[in-house]
């Protein structure tokens, strides 16, 4: 007696292998994130190295199994987008600390996203919380309400451009948000 067959069109619920550009793109996102939070400390990789290769696991287990496009180009600008976001904003709180005298504008802020994939939004959400001045405080559909130092007119603009470099990583197009700013 044979078992029955199980037709080859049905999509296999079995976890994708993950590539090995997969994985390597995990560790040098890891390795940027490590040296933005520990820039110059070689002392650091004591525990940096262990740390990156904890998370690059996680992070590939944790994957999705839906298929994904990444892409390079993308992956440059968005880290160096959060390179140049971490060094300016962390500058910014610097001076603030140092100078009462400097305004202060702190808001909770909903900005619409334009972002359809969840993973995507997740690291948006994520990596918006680890610039300075900027804290997420709760997605829910489709809308991301985060707390800002300062609720200046170049706080969108960056959420922006930091959505469209979410975006180019994994090289999906942005849809439209509706206008939900207070």
């Amino acid at each position: 007696m044979s078992l029955p067959s199980t037709p080859t069109d049905q999509p296999s619920l079995a976890p994708r292998k993950q590539t090995a550009g997969e994985a390597l793109l995990w560790i040098i996102m890891f390795v940027l994130l490590w040296s933005a939070i520990n820039p110059g400390d070689l002392h650091s990789w004591l525990v940096g190295i262990p740390v990156v290769a904890l998370a690059s696991v996680v992070a590939l287990r944790l994957h999705s199994p839906v298929p994904r496009r990444y892409s390079l180009l993308g992956a440059v600008r968005l880290t160096t987008f959060f390179v140049d976001q971490s060094f300016r904003g962390g500058w910014d709180v610097a001076k603030r600390a140092l100078s009462p005298a400097m305004p202060l504008n702190p808001a909770m802020l909903n900005y619409p996203l334009r972002l359809r994939d969840e993973l995507a939004q997740v690291l948006l959400v994520n990596l918006n919380s680890l610039l300075p001045g900027t804290l997420s405080a709760d997605l829910a559909d489709g809308v991301v309400t985060f707390h800002v130092l300062d609720a200046g007119p170049e706080t969108f603009a960056d959420m922006q451009t930091l959505e469209e470099r979410v975006a180019g990583l994994f090289s999906i197009p942005l849809g439209t948000g509706k206008d939900v700013r207070a």
